[in-house]
């Protein structure tokens, strides 16, 4: 199988061995596209520090032998080559999306792909996934966005965890593909209104197109304070800038 791997600080395609066949309640999938997410930057600059930490942390499921290459990649989209027993749910040829996990028929122990010296991640061909973590991508949606369903299912997860309801205000800091992906998931859950911190100002544009009711310059406007000030106020309809000129609670629209 061909891959990009990674070994002492370098990322180099080589044949590298196909990961193992699909057991219980796994698919293989052919890769056809993959993000590269934060992780797998964090990982490429230390590898040493990047195992020691989730070891430190009893995270089982990003540890792995940083001697020994590894393939990278675990924001994939493909189509499924192979199916493992217990399967029901997909097909051969299904297009499909997913979090990259895989739980080693051996051990029992879950992995995250591409942390592991096993189970490739989806820098190369082909993946050996949980089929469980897997959805189907529709017709209307090319393989190569559908790679975003990991990172923005972050978002959904963590606005799930903090029990927001249709009373809150949400402040979201950092709109990268996951606090992108937050300002999503708390407007579909019902918040009052959602505040967005970033300083880049392509992406505060992209946070209102995505649904924040206010954005703010970090380097302008202290993010907490805004979110206290305007949480405690008459809210805002709509969405727009929050100038640093601007009166504590800005006016309705």
């Amino acid at each position: 199988m061909r891959a990009v791997q990674y070994l002492d600080g370098a990322f180099t395609v080589a044949d590298v061995p196909a990961p193992p066949a699909p057991g219980p309640g796994q698919l293989r999938i052919t890769v056809a596209a993959c993000g590269i997410c934060g992780s797998d930057l964090s990982m490429s600059k230390d590898p040493h520090r990047f195992v020691d930490v989730a070891a430190a942390a009893g995270y089982p499921l990003a540890t792995f032998d940083n001697a020994r290459p590894v393939v990278l990649g675990h924001e994939y989209a493909g189509t499924i080559a192979e199916i493992g027993p217990g399967v029901t749910d997909f097909a051969i040829g299904d297009r499909v999306a997913g979090i990259g996990l895989a739980t080693d028929t051996g051990s029992g122990i879950p992995t995250i792909i591409g942390y592991s010296n096993e189970y490739h991640g989806a820098f190369g061909e082909q993946i050996v996934v949980d089929g469980y973590w897997v959805r189907k991508v529709p017709d209307s949606l090319s393989l190569e966005h559908a790679t975003l369903a990991e990172p923005l299912h972050v978002g959904e997860m963590h606005v799930q965890q903090s029990g927001l309801t249709a009373a809150d205000s949400a402040l979201v800091i950092g709109c990268g593909t996951i606090g992108h992906g937050a300002i999503v998931a708390a407007k579909a859950h019902g918040a009052r209104r959602v505040i967005a911190s970033e300083p880049s100002p392509k992406r505060r544009e992209l946070a209102l197109r995505m649904g924040a009711d206010i954005v703010v310059d970090p380097g302008e406007r202290d993010p907490i304070q805004a979110w206290n000030e305007l949480a405690g106020g008459d809210g805002v309809v709509g969405g727009g800038y929050w100038p640093p000129d601007s009166p504590t609670k800005p006016p309705s629209r």
